[in-house]
This record gives structure tokens, C-alpha cells and sequence, in this order.
């Protein structure tokens, strides 16, 4: 055989390779989308430890709610339980019941039948609300302000609820402290 025959044959056949793995990659770029709902719930919080017995220790925290499903999430609520040896004050952006109408706030918190008022916070949008796939929605910015006068321990945990899953979901990570 000629170099040039060769040349040629080896071409066609560099062709054809390059269309076979053109075709396998276009079949594994297109995975079967199956639609799925999935969520996770994280805190991301700071801290201030109180260096005198007479100041409060402070946390400053977010709770976040991202979609990492294929199904937009409808109806979101957040429950946010506080377990603590010492007394604490709850601060946060949220209104309670139909008190300042005329200001925009965006989370409310409602009343739950058996919640403990004093240390559970059940919370949801004010807006109607649905969370699309690869956004999130996030409770900010909230306190919680305890005494430095005894040594504690303050556990924070937080729990995710929407119309797909009643039964609510817990979040990524709890907050514990001990002073």
C-alpha cells in the first residue's frame, strides 16, 4: 500500500472514532431527568462569648432552607426548638399574630396546637411562598441572648416542613453550647 492509502484509511478511521465518542458522550450527557423533591436545612451562626460575669453571651444566627430537588417547594415552615439550662431571650424578624400590619416583615410565627410557646418557634413566610429548584430561603439574622453569670448549656435545633413533607425533615446540623 501507498503512504497516501494509508493516510487517507487512517483519517476515515480517526473520523469514525471521534463520531463513536461524540455519540457516547451526547448519551451520558443526557441522563434521564427523573423529578424528585429533595431539601436540606442548614444553621450558620456566630458567636459571643461574655468575658464578664455580668455581660450576656450572644449568638447571631441564619437558618436556610435550599431546594436541591427538581420540584419547586411549596409552603415552607420552620420549627426551631431551644433547649437551655439557663434563662434566654429569642430576637428575631418575625411578627406574632396580626400586631404591626402595616410593616413588611417577612416571617411570622404561628401557633402550633401542643408547642411550647417558651422555647419552640414555628415560623413561615408571611408571603406565600414557593422555593424553586436551586433557590433557598433563609430566617435571619436571629439572637439569642443568655447570662454569663452561671455556666449552661444551649442547644438549638431546627426542623423544615412544606406541603410535600409533612412529617418535616430535621436540619444539616444543631447548634450546642456549653459556657
Amino acid at each position: 500500500m501507498n503512504e497516501k492509502l494509508i493516510e487517507e484509511k487512517f483519517e476515515e478511521l480517526r473520523k469514525q472514532t471521534n463520531h463513536y465518542i461524540q455519540s457516547i458522550k451526547n448519551e451520558y450527557k443526557k441522563p434521564e431527568k427523573v423529578p424528585h423533591f429533595s431539601f436540606v436545612s442548614y444553621f450558620s451562626h456566630s458567636l459571643s462569648i461574655a468575658d464578664q460575669k455580668d455581660e450576656n453571651h450572644v449568638l447571631i444566627g441564619n437558618y436556610t432552607v435550599k431546594n436541591t430537588g427538581t420540584l419547586p417547594i411549596n409552603s415552607p415552615v420552620i420549627f426551631l426548638r431551644i433547649q437551655s439550662e439557663a434563662e434566654y431571650s429569642f430576637f428575631g424578624k418575625f411578627k406574632q399574630g396580626s400586631k404591626s400590619p402595616n410593616i413588611v416583615i417577612p416571617w411570622e410565627r404561628i401557633e402550633v396546637e401542643g408547642s411550647n410557646p417558651f422555647n419552640e418557634y414555628w415560623l413561615k413566610p408571611t408571603r406565600e411562598t414557593i422555593i424553586g429548584v436551586n433557590e433557598q430561603v433563609v430566617f435571619q439574622n436571629f439572637q439569642i441572648k443568655w447570662s454569663a453569670s452561671q455556666a449552661s448549656q444551649l442547644i438549638l435545633e431546627g426542623f423544615t416542613y412544606c406541603s410535600e413533607l409533612k412529617e418535616g425533615l430535621p436540619s444539616l446540623n444543631t447548634i450546642s453550647i456549653r459556657t
